[in-house]
């Protein structure tokens, strides 16, 4: 392609619908450009967004969309771009449900080959499972058409392989077996299909050997059903040769009968000695590295996997002890980019989650409480050494020259922060190098949290880095920022935003007001100035509860809020987000109890239920903007 042009990419051979809308549209890099500006997204679960909830996609879409705006150069999403938990359950069933029906030596379609070939097919029916999530996900208005308008570059989450997968117990080999090796090698299949391929031409030949690998396994699986076989042949023998040594049969008869045993156990042998060849083909083959380093003019983008790492070849999980965090490959592969002669001024370092995260102490003692298996011991500072290890060598290749820049991209944790990674033994010649950005991002779609204390502290007392965060509360959220990487002047990052989804300078006009109240439901209806995104929150007072709904509002029209689901005789406070005047805009109502009588309801709104009337409303004060 020619460096800095727009290029429009379209399709034949498709129906005239598809060679119309499948059309993707993109702009090649300038090669002397001296910037680059980037989107960042994690935690795309589209089903966690409710009907009528505002869709932070079409924000993004109409920011890549519209040519006026400064040109967007890609868009790093950091884990969790597809939501696998509910396909691979369903594949893990398909698979775990048939292998038990092999096992049971029932009839199983072999008229293509034997069990091995009716594995492989029903590999290729979870593949294909696997693969339907993509395609839903994916496909979706606004997300569409945002993967088909600017570069895309993606580094793996656990939960797009299954959530906890490289520490679930239900999938290591002494409990998962070889369905659960089968699934996870399927996964990262997938993965590799829809996700690395996006940056790593090699993977057409990595699928390959993948397959290859797949039909040694089923080999072996028809090898292990021979063995089986022979194994019952020869106990047939031994028992035959028993019962007629107790009937005292002729010896003539008795002797062939052991000719046939011995026959039996010989091949029994040759079963055992195929079976083992054919497992041990491939055990020596190398683990593909799924880190990477990639380069965009002057700027380095660090792709960290601490996922994928940890399973073989064949897709076995490996001990929970030996898991390696960063794999010596990665290591090396760093160690070599960051020690080599190039161009690189700026490097962007993306990961699942936070690298400097939290205090050490605080994860290092729920680890040990909660055992290996949990979710906590994938966090950064669950591991001292790696973590510290690596922000040593990225601080360390910083500080080696004034005008290197680094920065830092993370999801995973369903919160958003602005933060900072301080480097407190900072030997460069500029102080201000001693701090780097570190955007953490997300939920685009998913649901969201909070980030966890502290939000400033050194990692460790013996640790020389330490960490700031200023999180946005209760937005879903993407993140923008601009990277300037001048020849002649020092890299910086010049602009960077997380943008959540309520927009600036929205004022309520009218309510909150609320309507009808049963022992399950109310009716809160609210004015704004323009059209924007605001959430309702209720709290329940007793406990502390909250139910959010969040709504794109039209500009100057009442809005009704219906929530349901509530307890009766609870008191519930009503507050908003999204809105400039939210101190002066609340409200308050109490549930009756739920044997009140029954409240009719007009059909244009059709409450449901058997909730009583009635229940006390408290409105705050003051209607000031």
């Amino acid at each position: 392609l020619m460096p800095g042009e727009r290029y429009v990419a379209c399709f034949s051979g498709v129906c005239r619908d598809d060679a119309v809308e499948r059309v993707a549209d993109f702009q090649s890099l300038p090669l002397h450009d001296h910037e680059l500006r980037f989107l960042a997204v994690s935690g795309d679960r589209p089903e966690a967004v409710v009907a009528g909830e505002f869709n932070l996609w079409e924000t993004i879409f109409e920011r890549v969309r519209q040519r006026h705006l400064p040109r967007v150069g890609v868009m790093v999403h950091s884990g969790g771009q597809v939501h696998m938990q509910q396909a691979f359950e369903d594949a893990w069933v398909l698979l775990r449900r048939h292998a038990e029906y092999m096992d049971t030596g029932a009839g199983v379609d072999t008229t293509k080959g034997g069990e091995g070939a009716a594995w492989i097919a029903l590999e290729e029916e979870a593949a294909e499972r696997l693969r339907a999530a993509y395609r839903f996900s994916w496909n979706l208005p606004f997300t569409r058409e945002t993967l088909a308008s600017v570069p895309h570059l993606m580094v793996p989450a656990d939960c797009d392989i299954y959530p906890n997968f490289n520490r679930h117990q239900d999938l290591f080999p002494e409990t998962g077996g070889f369905v659960g090796a089968a699934m996870l090698r399927l996964c990262r299949r997938v993965y590799w299909e829809y996700q690395r391929q996006l940056w790593d031409p090699a993977v057409p030949e990595m699928i390959a050997e993948d397959e290859e690998k797949a039909l040694r396994e089923a080999e072996a699986l028809d090898f292990r059903r021979l063995r089986e076989a022979r194994e019952a042949a020869v106990e047939r023998a031994e028992v035959a040769v028993a019962e007629m040594k107790a009937a005292k049969v002729s010896p003539a008869t008795v002797a062939e009968i052991e000719d046939m045993l011995a026959l039996r156990r010989d091949e029994l042998a040759a079963a055992k000695a195929a079976e083992q060849n054919a497992e041990a083909q491939g055990d020596d083959s190398p683990v593909e590295l799924e880190s990477a380093l990639l380069h965009l003019g002057l700027v380095g983008m660090l792709l960290l996997d601490t996922r994928l790492c940890a399973l073989s070849p064949g897709g076995a999980l490996l001990d929970v002890d030996s898991q390696p965090f960063l794999p010596v490959a990665f290591w090396d592969m760093l160690t070599q980019e960051l020690e080599m002669d190039s161009p690189m001024r700026a490097l962007i370092v993306i990961s699942e989650l936070p690298i400097a995260d939290t205090a050490r102490e605080g994860v290092q003692a729920a680890a040990e409480a909660l055992g290996p298996y949990d979710p906590v011991n994938g966090r950064w500072s669950a591991h001292a050494e790696d973590q510290e290890k690596l922000l040593g060598k990225l601080f360390d290749w910083k500080a080696k020259e004034a005008y290197r820049e680094l920065t830092f991209i993370s999801g995973g944790l369903c919160a958003a922060s602005q933060s900072e990674v301080l480097d407190m033994n900072w030997s460069g010649l500029d102080k201000s190098g001693e701090r780097s950005k570190h955007l953490i991002v997300g939920p685009i779609t998913d649901n969201v949290s909070e980030l966890p204390p502290p939000l400033a502290a050194s990692l460790s007392p013996d640790s020389r880095f330490s960490f700031l965060h200023r999180p946005l509360r209760g937005q879903r959220n993407y993140a923008e920022a601009l990277l300037k990487v001048p020849l002649h002047a020092p890299a910086k990052v010049a602009a960077a935003k997380i943008i959540g989804q309520y927009y600036e300078e929205v004022n309520v006009v009218v309510g909150p007001v609320v309507g009808l109240v049963t022992a399950h439901t109310v009716v809160v209806v609210l004015e704004v100035d323009a059209e924007a995104p605001v959430s309702c929150v209720l709290v329940e007072t007793l406990t502390g509860g909250e139910r959010r709904q969040l709504k794109l509002l039209p500009a100057n029209r009442p809005f009704p809020y219906l929530f349901e689901d509530l307890t009766p005789e609870r008191h519930y406070l009503i507050r908003f987000e999204g809105v400039e005047n939210a101190d002066t805009r609340f409200g308050g109502f109490t549930t009756p109890p739920r044997h009140q009588p029954e409240v009719g309801l007009s059909n244009d709104l059709d409450m449901g239920g058997d909730d009583g009337d009635g229940g006390g409303v408290t409105m705050g004060g003051g209607s000031g903007d």
